[in-house]
């Protein structure tokens, strides 16, 4: 039997609804791609921002590291130069001691 002018009608109404949805679904679509996208842009900028803090990180440290290490040198060449200054100064002192 022939659709009646109302189920057509009815029919018309609902591909347009469908349409209007289908079409709103793409926009969100595009939308949440769209953030996505930004999102990802975002977390691979954060990455490479903290590979660049942790590599000049690392540069300090090492920096930092040799310094310990040069400071400790010349702690130790001071110390040893204050010894044997001091055993000088004794054996001066004991020298002088048996001249007495």
């Amino acid at each position: 039997p022939p659709a009646s002018s109302q189920d057509t009608n009815s029919l018309k109404v609902r591909l347009w609804q469908l349409e209007s949805e289908r079409e709103a679904d793409r926009l969100e679509l595009n939308r949440l791609r769209g953030l996505l996208q930004t999102d990802r842009g975002s977390s691979e900028r954060f990455v490479r921002d903290m590979e660049t803090v942790q590599g000049k990180h690392q540069q300090e440290l090492t920096q930092l590291q040799d310094l310990l290490q040069r400071s400790e040198q010349q702690r130790i060449a001071v110390e040893k130069e204050l010894e044997a200054k001091s055993r000088r100064k004794r054996a001066v002192l004991h020298d002088a001691k048996g001249f007495s």
